[in-house]
């Protein structure tokens, strides 16, 4: 984690990131956005805790999937990578 990161609470980040907290909580609950990295709790002991989002992560990784799928869905893949390098 950065120290620059900036931290918001879950309405605040899915009005950042223009979706639904319902939306935001399926993404983290699936994997799409990592523990650690795109979300912590406030209180990592307890698991009822609050969930703080940094936003600079969050939209990173989203990107970074919607990328993926894009490449995915046109039949790219690791042979459009390898024809770059």
């Amino acid at each position: 984690m950065s120290s620059t990161a900036k931290w918001a609470t879950q309405r605040e980040a899915a009005a950042a990131l223009k979706m639904s907290e319902r939306s935001l909580q399926r993404l983290r609950n699936d994997g799409h956005l990592p523990a650690g990295k795109c979300w912590i709790r406030k209180i990592p002991a307890n698991l009822n805790s609050h969930v703080i989002y940094d936003l600079d992560a969050c939209e990173y990784h989203l990107s970074a999937a919607t990328i993926a799928a894009q490449m995915e869905q046109e039949g790219l893949g690791h042979r459009a990578l390898e024809a770059v390098a």
